[in-house]
């Protein structure tokens, strides 16, 4: 693909009376440059290394004559494994979700407010199909938000002196001094905190030691052209041990299940995260039991919106 090539060189969104290699050569290429996001380390990305432009998704001219449906058939299979490394940027419902929210070809198709039309089924004809070649080019101009790495800083203590003599004691005296490492790239978020019963571990009766570990200082690695790019984390964020009464945001306004934030132009995102940070709600144990509290993304997601620097894009923002 050159660098000035786009939808519009070929004939997108007017295809009557074009050959039918065209509009399917145009798709391919738009899917690549999708793909090969997803394909090259973000490090090649960050180094400015042309990227190889190897298009395994380009037919032949002749592989299409007189086999529309067989050629969309295989297209589609293709979109569906592209779609599935995209975020769905238009699900809002997180009430209701459980999961990152990933494309699919049916949820593309109903973002669209369209009926799917499936060259494995009768309603599509044996030729070159137009009304199929468009509707997969609206599904590719969805696909925009895909991932990038995320860096955060860490810290983690203990105390187990024997000498605190409340739960939060021990807590504070596990992080006193202890100041954050240097930001560690994709690394699990999470903070968590397990509080001991002090006797169990051959101390004084009434004290208590505990273990902390915390992220905190949460920012995108953007390349300079996504600089100003819409930047967001997913995360799928549970209790440590997957019991809901264990679950404790530390602060971080996070909610049990599937949260979403927003950097700013620089990448960074919402600093009411605090490090060392404080639990909502201490958890008290008692003899022969430790109590373990605090969060865990089971699933972090960061991306941004690539369509800035996408070719094949709707230049009408749709």
């Amino acid at each position: 693909m050159n660098d000035d090539e786009n939808w519009e060189t070929y004939g997108f969104p007017k295809l009557e009376f074009l050959p039918s290699y065209l509009p399917y050569a145009g798709l391919c290429e738009a899917l690549w440059e999708r793909k090969k996001i997803n394909t090259f380390r973000q490090s090649d990305l960050e180094s400015g290394e042309e990227m190889e432009e190897k298009n395994y998704y380009r037919p032949d001219p002749f592989s299409i004559c007189n086999g529309g449906r067989n050629t969309a058939m295989v297209f589609d299979r293709h979109l569906q494994d592209v779609a599935g490394v995209y975020i769905n940027h238009l699900e809002a419902n997180f009430e209701t979700l459980t999961e990152i929210p990933f494309w699919t070809i049916e949820s593309l198709c109903e973002a669209l407010e369209e009926t799917l039309i499936d060259p494995e089924s009768d309603q599509m004809l044996p030729e070159w199909p137009l009304e199929w070649a468009l509707q997969r080019y609206r599904m590719i101009n969805l696909l925009k938000f895909a991932q990038i790495d995320y860096q955060c800083s860490c810290l983690s203590g203990s105390e187990h002196t024997g000498e605190p003599m409340s739960p939060e004691a021990a807590i504070t005296a596990a992080m006193y001094g202890v100041v954050p490492g240097e930001p560690l790239r994709n690394i699990s978020i999470s903070r968590t905190t397990t509080t001991i019963w002090g006797p169990d571990h051959g101390w004084k009766e009434g004290s208590y030691c505990a273990d902390v570990y915390q992220c905190g200082d949460l920012s995108a690695i953007l390349p300079e052209e996504l600089k100003g790019a819409d930047v967001r984390l997913y995360l799928s964020v549970d209790s440590p041990d997957g019991n809901p009464d264990n679950f404790d945001s530390y602060g971080t306004n996070l909610l049990r299940g599937l949260n979403v934030l927003y950097a700013d132009s620089d990448g960074n995102f919402p600093t009411e995260w605090p490090l060392p940070g404080i639990p909502d709600h201490t958890r008290v144990p008692v003899k022969g039991k430790t109590e373990t509290f605090g969060f865990v993304a089971r699933r972090a997601f960061c991306c941004a919106d690539f369509s800035t620097i996408f070719h094949f894009t709707n230049k009408d923002g749709e």
